[in-house]
Formats: structure tokens, C-alpha cells, sequence
């Protein structure tokens, strides 16, 4: 693993026959309102084909593309994009997600507030922007999970919640993430002694009506 660079948010993206989505996602990154010298993103493209490989290799974006040799899954995937990062925080963005551009700021923001801080969580918001997506997830006393106030437009001022994680009680950022799904994926974190975890900064889902189309959304950051 590279040596770690103070101050530096790595991003990973996963790629899966979806270079649509990953260089649009790549595009929010840049416009982040955030230090450009602070930002490393890497691709790690899944064994997508020669096509989506190429086109990738020909974008003039800035980011680190990592080719698995294989398809190694999402989880498989993530952890190849993490040994080649070299930040002291470390983002998982699904490819298909479209970050606010105070996603980042907003969520380190967090973290400076308090050492006691586990996890950073945002939230997720339709593709316009508009209805919640994913906030948080609840189960009903029969067991079957749920995601609460899905569907529903976004509070003004946005409403941040609190999540927990190996004993801690991590505050939300109200950071964002513009994602074009309805159906959202929580992905799995695990908590060190400071995690960012930014499920699903609010994303904007490409449906009417409060229909979209199908695609994830999260995101997560650890410091190391």
C-alpha cells in the first residue's frame, strides 16, 4: 500500500460496463468544493471489456484507473481501488452516484468537529434532487427492513440523523450525492477509530414521478 498523504480524500469508483456513469460521476468529483490537490479518485474497472477499458484510458479526466484483470465483485473491487490510493481518507462512491459539490467538504467538516466521531453519513435524494431515496434504514416488528421517509420530498434544511457504529454515535453530514436510483443499496462499512461513512450522499434519480431507474448509490469514507 502506498505511503499516505495527510490531508487527501482518495475516491473509489467501481466500474462495471457502466462508463457512462463513472465518468459522469468522475465529472461531480471535479467540481467538488475541495482543494483539487487534496482529491486522488481511482477507477477500478471490473474486467468490463476492451470497449469501456479503452474509452476510460482515453478520457482526459483526472483519476487513477486500475484494471482488476478480473471481475473481482464490488466488495472485490473496492478493496483493489484502496491499495491503490494514497489518501488519508478513503471514499467509496458508487459509479452510478453524482455528488453535491460540498459532499466532501461537508462531510470532513464533520469529522473535524469531534475525535468521538465513528462514522460520517449523508443521505440520498432522488436524481432531481428533490424526494429522499435513502436516509437511514429501520426494521418492523416483524423483522422486515424498510427505509424510512423514502419518497418523501427532502426537509428543508435537510434533517441529519444519527447512526451508530461499534458503540459510537456518528453525527451526519448533510453532505450530498446525486445518484440516479429509487431503489437504494446501503454498502457495508466497517467502523476503525474514524470511518467516514457517507451512505448515499442525497441522490437525484433520473424517474417522474417518483419513479426511477434502477441504479445504486453510496458512499463512505475512512481516514487511515
Amino acid at each position: 500500500m502506498s505511503e499516505r498523504r495527510t490531508g487527501v480524500v482518495s475516491v473509489v469508483l467501481v466500474n462495471y460496463k457502466g462508463t457512462d456513469d463513472t465518468l459522469t460521476s468522475i465529472v461531480g468529483l471535479t467540481e467538488q468544493d475541495w482543494p483539487a490537490d487534496k482529491l486522488e479518485i481511482v477507477v477500478v474497472d471490473n474486467d468490463s471489456g476492451p470497449e469501456h477499458v479503452g474509452r476510460l484510458k482515453a478520457s482526459d479526466l483526472p483519476f487513477t484507473l486500475v484494471e482488476s484483470g478480473g471481475n473481482l465483485g464490488f466488495t472485490g473491487g473496492c478493496n483493489l481501488g484502496v491499495a491503490n490510493t494514497t489518501g488519508e481518507y478513503v471514499a467509496f462512491l458508487n459509479n452510478d452516484a453524482r455528488p453535491d459539490p460540498g459532499w466532501i467538504r461537508e462531510a470532513m467538516a464533520t469529522f473535524a468537529s469531534g475525535r468521538d466521531i465513528g462514522a460520517v453519513a449523508s443521505k440520498v435524494l432522488d436524481w432531481e434532487g428533490v424526494n429522499v431515496d435513502f436516509t437511514e434504514a429501520a426494521m418492523t416488528w416483524y423483522g422486515m427492513g424498510y427505509k424510512p421517509f423514502a419518497g418523501s420530498p427532502e426537509p428543508v434544511g435537510g434533517r441529519p440523523r444519527r447512526t451508530s457504529c461499534s458503540g459510537r454515535a456518528p453525527r451526519c453530514s448533510s453532505a450530498r450525492t446525486c445518484s440516479s436510483s429509487s431503489t437504494a443499496s446501503t454498502t457495508a462499512t466497517s467502523c476503525s477509530t474514524r470511518t467516514w461513512t457517507s451512505v448515499g450522499a442525497s441522490t437525484c434519480s433520473a424517474g417522474a414521478s417518483g419513479t426511477s431507474r434502477s441504479r445504486s448509490r453510496s458512499t463512505s469514507t475512512t481516514p487511515r
